[in-house]
């Protein structure tokens, strides 16, 4: 049997700007909700309240990249790394709620829409683009795409980008022609823009708790390349599922048929995993024709005698080493 991940990714210098980030959008934060209140302008307020998911996201990620870098103890063999998977999923739940808010004020507010001060609105919401403008910035010193916690984070403030345009373009529509009613069909926009965001949360984080197959990996793909390497006969029980954001595991039983020294056959198998789709963290047990796994036979994936329903149920062979019995 072989194990394989590897920790070498660094995450300082994204958990810097993630930190430089938060404290900014906090600050927005503050500045939004009370000139929302204070315009009377549910857009800044829905917005505002949409940058609290923002800051919550924003610290889970930077405590993750805190914690990731933190030993693992005997009791959690994969360290604190779920942390941000189970705060997601609470985080989710709140944003189902304070969108529902945010649809029932817009709704009463479109029926009966109130005065709002539109030019102070403007003047909030151009802040807030300034803000998030630099935020996008201050991101992208660091590539978003190295790190999925940068990226993620990139995301959020470019939503928040967006959500300043619909206040921007509410305050210019209620100084140009007095329709306030704009204030609430554009906090409907961004509500419509908080829930598909957290359907897509919610789903992913179920994703991963359940221990589904990634939407980036293909299982069919995974075992064709398995298969497609010199000595393997057959592959069964094969998994790949998520430990969190961007790190991904694969275990398989592999079948060989001795050809081949099994640590070759090992590498070939964790180069393809780490090279072709992105996986550190592999497990693979070898196994020989002869020597079916008990209750793994029917999920096997070649013709092979270890493939057959029919193949007498003999217990694993401990693991090959050096391609012999």
């Amino acid at each position: 049997m072989s194990h394989s991940h590897s920790h070498s990714r660094s995450s300082s210098p994204g958990r810097h700007a993630l930190g430089q980030v938060l404290a900014l959008t906090f600050l927005f934060f503050l500045v939004e909700l009370v000139g929302g209140l204070w315009a009377n302008s549910l857009a800044l307020v829905s917005d505002a309240v949409h940058m609290v998911s923002d800051v919550s996201s924003l610290g889970l990620s930077w405590l993750a990249m805190w914690l990731s870098r933190r030993p693992a103890p005997p009791q959690k063999t994969f360290g604190y790394r779920r942390v941000e998977i189970l705060a997601a999923l609470l985080n989710g739940f709140m944003l189902l709620l304070v969108t529902g808010f945010v649809f029932r004020e817009a709704w009463e507010r479109f029926l009966n829409p109130p005065p709002v001060r539109s030019g102070f609105m403007l003047v909030v919401a151009l802040v807030g683009l300034l803000a998030n403008l630099a935020g996008i910035l201050l991101l992208r010193r660091d590539d978003p795409r190295a790190n999925l916690n940068v990226k993620s984070a990139y995301l959020h403030v470019l939503g928040d980008l967006l959500g300043s345009v619909g206040a921007v373009t509410a305050g210019v529509v209620i100084a140009l022609t007095g329709w306030y009613a704009v204030d609430a069909v554009v906090s409907v926009v961004i509500g419509l823009i908080i829930l598909l965001g957290t359907i897509r949360l919610l789903r992913e984080v179920g994703n991963v708790l359940l221990e589904a197959t990634p939407d980036e990996v293909d299982l069919s793909d995974v075992r064709g390349a398995i298969l497609a390497t010199e000595g393997v006969k057959g592959v069964h029980d094969l998994h790949v599922w998520t430990i969190t954001s961007g790190i991904l595991s694969l275990m398989a039983h592999v079948v060989v048929d001795g050809s081949r020294p099994a640590g070759e056959i090992l590498t070939d198998i964790l180069h393809r995993s780490r090279e072709s789709f992105g996986i550190d963290h592999v497990t693979v047990q070898l196994e020989r024709e002869e020597y079916p796994c008990p209750g793994c036979v029917a999920q096997a994936d070649s013709a092979s005698p270890a493939a057959s329903p029919t193949a007498p149920e003999r217990p694993c062979r401990p693991p090959l080493r050096n391609g012999l019995e």
